[in-house]
């Protein structure tokens, strides 16, 4: 708006003007193909659902949902079972003399997307009197109903602006939480985190409560109290040297503030954390059974490789966690992998503290990390002294019935591939049992640390050469028909473990090296050099009383 002279011009105004309005109204199932207009299109549902098909992509539209449309927009309508009322207006931009030919409308700014007006009951009061007051035919009540027109649009459009105006101040508080996750140890207020993100305090305060369910220094002071319960079980440092590193500068005030936050002092919550804490693992439940510990929760993943009794502990998801199930459980330390991501494990610390355990890393070596973190260092001497004398028996056991340099490669299927593993992941066949990695092996998995596997595709399968072949029971659905196609190949009936009946197809719990099952291996060593010549117990497809190392030919015949 321009002032001169004490008078006010508008520069540019929005001036539109309706060209027709049409009830609509459409039986179940019922399709309105309105093709492509040359006008801007408004459709508002007043009730019942459909379906809206445009050049944004498909979209459904229930009672009390708006959506706009500019020119050439196609639209097609689908009713749902129940069919569907409304109003679709047809209206054209009045262009001043002189307007920019690139102006953009609102709901081109914002973006194209159906969208609520409050309280809908009003608009669809104003849409029932708008078009009642298009029967007029005179100049004055045409003249009326453009300005009927022109006050619900202002309504709509104030009201969509402020929806999205809305929606981008969630994402920059969004930002703002997560800014904060990173940068816990600083000195922060209200006003500082507000104007980081150029919103009022009041705003920032109000979304920040929405999202966290929290006030913003309640969420910053509970997070760094998570962060100390970490460094606590991971760390010797002084509790002045772990409040200063979250951020809390006087240590008495830590003391207090984590003995009103957790219900015990720092030094009681140590003390106390192989007694009664609620653990959730994503990964490293067997490690968790061998230490005599019990989590209360864990992936399917991990389920399927135990073979302990897994009764009390629940599923929280098939192959990553479902944050409804770790709300539910109310964990008091979470146990994670670095095989999570950093997104993942960012996400998990506003659940629970969380403890970071490599993944990638020697059996015992992880097992001593995570007893140290629950205080069980005894029971992971106890396991590895039983497990050490274990091993030497079987490598003694071993060593008179294979062969010198007897190779053996554990292998996963794939669609028109295998993947070959390297030898660490499989301490009972490397280790234990004294087998050598294949050729292929120790040329990629054995040579560079950082190939954990290297793929194989069906028409090399003569480079996965070696004495013994592993095949790991895939989870995929899949797998059975992977593995049918793998063994009608030329390549494959030409290798020497195929020939001499060295096959195996075991079970996720005969590869695990997760603690509690490399034990249990340790007992099933001589199924895993027995001849598969015979045909073993079975009721069906990886299942009856074969317990779990099953032949490639038994799987084909029980598949019919």
């Amino acid at each position: 708006m321009t002032e001169l002279f004490g008078s006010r011009r508008i520069d540019e105004p929005l001036l539109f003007c309706l060209d027709y309005m049409e009830r609509l109204s459409l039986a179940p199932e019922a399709v309105q193909d309105y093709g492509s207009g040359a006008g801007y299109w408004m459709l508002s549902i007043t009730k019942g659902k459909v379906w809206a098909a445009s050049a944004e992509g498909n979209r459904q539209l229930s009672k009390g949902d708006s959506m706009m449309l500019s020119p050439l927009d196609p639209l097609l309508l689908t009713a749902d079972a129940d069919g569907c009322e409304g109003y679709r207006l047809s209206y054209r931009f009045v262009k001043p003399s002189g307007a920019d030919n690139r102006m953009t409308l609102p709901w081109e700014e914002y973006g194209k997307r159906s969208f609520r007006i409050k309280p809908f009951a009003r608009l669809a009061d104003e849409l029932a009197e708008l078009y009642r007051s298009l029967n007029g035919t005179t100049p004055l009540e045409q003249f009326k109903s453009q300005l009927l027109f022109q006050q619900m649009l202002y309504r709509m459009l104030d009201q969509y602006r402020s929806t999205n105006d809305e929606g981008t101040s969630l994402e920059v508080v969004n930002r703002s939480i997560a800014y904060l996750q990173t940068n816990y140890a600083s000195d922060y207020t209200v006003t500082q985190l507000a104007d980081q993100v150029n919103i009022s305090v009041r705003q920032y305060t109000r979304l920040f409560k929405r999202i966290t369910g929290k006030t913003p220094m309640d969420y910053l002071n509970d997070f760094r109290i998570n962060r100390s319960k970490e460094l606590l079980l991971q760390t010797d440092d002084q509790l002045s040297r772990i409040s200063s590193r979250i951020g809390i500068k006087d240590v008495h005030y830590f003391n207090r503030r984590f003995k009103q936050t957790v219900g015990c002092s720092p030094k009681e919550y140590v003390r106390k954390r192989q007694i009664d804490s609620k653990i959730v693992t994503m990964h490293y439940a067997g490690e968790m059974l061998a230490l005599g510990m019990r989590p209360i929760g864990t992936l399917d993943v991990t389920l399927e490789q135990l073979q302990e009794d897994a009764t009390g502990i629940v599923s929280i998801g098939e192959a990553e966690y479902r944050t409804s199930d770790l709300l539910e459980l109310k964990p008091d330390l979470i146990v994670a992998s670095d095989f999570m991501t950093r997104e993942q494990l960012t996400h998990l610390e506003t659940l629970a503290p969380v403890i970071v355990v490599p993944w990638d890393t020697l059996p015992i070596e992880r097992l001593k990390q995570i007893a140290r973190v629950l205080g069980k260092q005894n029971e992971a001497q106890v396991w590895f002294d039983r497990y050490t004398r274990k091993k030497q028996a079987v490598q003694s056991w071993c060593k008179e019935r294979l062969k010198p340099d007897e190779t053996a490669a554990v292998i996963r299927l794939d669609e028109q591939k295998v993947w070959v593993h390297a030898s660490r992941f499989f301490p009972l066949f490397y280790d234990a049992i004294g087998f050598r990695p294949s050729a292929l092996m120790n040329l990629t998995t054995e040579r560079n640390a950082d190939n954990r596997r290297v793929e194989v595709p069906f028409d090399r399968l003569a480079e996965i050469e070696a004495d013994r072949l592993y095949v790991v029971e895939g989870r995929e659905k899949e797998f059975k028909r992977w593995l049918k196609g793998v063994i009608q190949t030329k390549q494959w009936n030409e290798l020497s473990a195929v020939r001499n009946k060295q096959v195996y197809v075991i079970r996720q719990k005969g590869v695990s090296n997760n603690a509690s099952s490399l034990e249990w291996q340790l007992d099933q060593v001589e199924q895993l050099l027995g001849d598969t010549s015979a045909v073993p117990r079975a009721g069906g497809f990886f299942a009856g009383n074969v317990d779990y190392v099953l032949r490639i030919r038994q799987v084909v015949l029980t598949d019919g």
